[in-house]
């Protein structure tokens, strides 16, 4: 299925679900170590899908991304994601998330033990 603003083929939708499935991916290779915890895939995927709205912005048609709005957007992005003008944007929220998640899953553990 193919979008299409004011003319302009905007690419798959698929596509910009793609950091997502990137995270995800190697979420499940990492499985055998986190556990499957919930509240890591939790954090990675709420970090990496706010990334990938960015590079949404990003691949907007020409006459979408030249208003302000979207402009702000973008130099947001290009200056607080290292990668972001390559496509790796994602990868530092990403990682953000895991370690949040990490923490949390540590956290929860250590208070259900101190609980018991």
């Amino acid at each position: 299925m193919i979008s299409v603003v004011k003319g302009y083929p905007l690419t798959n939708e698929k596509y910009y679900m793609e950091k997502t499935l990137k995270a995800g991916i190697i979420l499940s290779l990492l499985a055998p170590f986190i556990n499957r915890q919930r509240d890591i895939y939790r954090w990675t995927t709420i970090l990496t899908v706010i990334a990938a709205f960015f590079d949404f912005c990003n691949a907007l048609p020409k006459s979408i991304k030249e208003t302000a709005i979207i402009k702000k957007i973008i130099d947001f992005a290009d200056m607080y994601l290292p990668g972001f003008d390559y496509g790796f944007g994602w990868i530092v929220p990403a990682l953000g998330g895991f370690i949040i998640g990490f923490i949390v899953w540590k956290m929860r553990a250590l208070s259900k033990n101190n609980n018991v």
